[in-house]
């Protein structure tokens, strides 16, 4: 089914949290981002959400990322295309790719679609 702003918003601020956990030092408390974020949503919401995405993760499911269906679509290039234009095809597909995320329409579209669309539009 489709996703909903509630719940593309529960996700994006829950793994953002968890994100800026990891990567910075930074004392940030849930409370204090929601409401930099703006948002309705409570720290016990932020606090489940977080606990199932970390569970998920630990079971070690290969996820595969637009950003590997990209590279494969553009290695299939390789033998007619110079390594610097595939380089630079690459990262403006990631650029592309990396967009997506902020808009909620792309939430249910699979990996190997974006990644596609982002080289075709390259």
């Amino acid at each position: 089914g489709m996703v909903t702003k509630e719940e593309y918003e529960l996700s994006s601020i829950t793994c953002l949290f968890l994100a800026l956990r990891v990567s910075t030092q930074a004392d940030l408390k849930i409370s204090d981002l929601l409401q930099i974020c703006q948002s309705r949503l409570q720290v016990k919401d932020i606090q489940t959400a977080g606990s199932r995405l970390l569970h998920k993760l630990s079971l070690k499911t290969p996820v595969i990322s637009p950003s590997t269906f990209a590279r494969c679509y553009l290695n299939l290039l390789q033998s007619s295309v110079s390594p610097d234009i595939v380089l630079s095809l690459l990262e403006m597909a990631c650029y592309l790719v990396e967009l997506s995320v902020c808009d909620h329409f792309f939430a249910y579209v699979p990996s190997s679609k974006l990644a596609f669309a982002a080289v075709c539009v390259c």
